[in-house]
């Protein structure tokens, strides 16, 4: 494996689904612009209807582990989520996400936890507190029996603002605030503390930032989250990768 330069910021993981950059990713450029880039997350599903033709992903899928080469489990990830539906059965869009992964290859040494993905966009109106944690934990409780590993939330608005606290059987937490700075109670509003914050999504739908972040990414030109690691907070870049490679190896 060639050498990688030192880091002198975090670890930065780009997150993508089918429509993003007109659905063809640059991955071989991205994985070739080494570190801090590394990794990528791929929108597998959402409720137990999406994707109604999963060509994308399971072109892509494999395409990422693949294109890795020699970074693969090392300084190189992967990582997919679920989109959640509040008013579909939870352990049922579990197997659903499960059962598209494991059609495409599976987990393998280069695949971070399941992650699932929380969030207002086309919830009932009315769904309360109560039902979105019996949801999510549904959830949680049949991806950790599938896959041995309780899963990551990303979260934020939604969950404050319905006042959720619960960490509704997920062990780590992704979350966005498109500022130069990320405000404690962004996370611990939701009653998340610092040392189960995953990754800050520093840049989304603003080119915004911590100095010396990037605002773009080789996967092409176009809009792409990206998301910053920020677990081990106060570690090394090298540390934090070390910590993933760690974690996957619990599984």
């Amino acid at each position: 494996m060639r050498k990688e330069k030192p880091m002198t910021i975090s670890p930065i993981f780009a997150d993508i689904y089918e429509l993003d950059l007109n659905g063809n990713p640059n991955i071989q450029a991205f994985v070739d612009a080494g570190l801090p880039w590394a990794g990528i997350g791929l929108k597998a599903t959402e409720g137990t209807y999406y994707p109604r033709k999963p060509d994308w992903f399971q072109k892509h899928y494999p395409l990422v582990k693949n294109l890795a080469g020699a970074r693969w489990g090392q300084t190189f990830f992967r990582w997919t989520y679920h989109y959640f539906r509040v008013n579909e059965d939870g352990a049922k869009q579990a197997d659903f996400y499960m059962g598209l992964v494991e059609s495409c290859g599976g987990f393998d040494i280069g695949d971070l936890r399941p992650v699932v993905d929380v969030e207002s966009s086309e919830q009932p109106a009315h769904a309360s507190p109560q039902q979105v944690i019996d949801g999510v934990s549904a959830f949680a409780a049949r991806i950790k029996s599938r896959h041995g590993q309780a899963p990551i939330l990303y979260g934020g608005s939604y969950i404050r603002d319905l006042g959720i606290t619960d960490h509704m059987g997920c062990a780590y937490l992704i979350t966005a605030d498109y500022n130069s700075t990320l405000p404690p109670h962004i996370y611990t509003a939701m009653g998340w503390p610092l040392d189960k914050l995953l990754m800050w999504q520093y840049r989304g739908n603003l080119p915004s930032g911590p100095a010396g972040y990037p605002r773009t990414c080789p996967l092409g030109p176009g809009f792409v989250d990206l998301s910053a690691v920020t677990i081990a907070n106060g570690s090394t870049p090298e540390q934090q990768l070390e910590w993933l490679r760690n974690d996957i190896q619990s599984a």
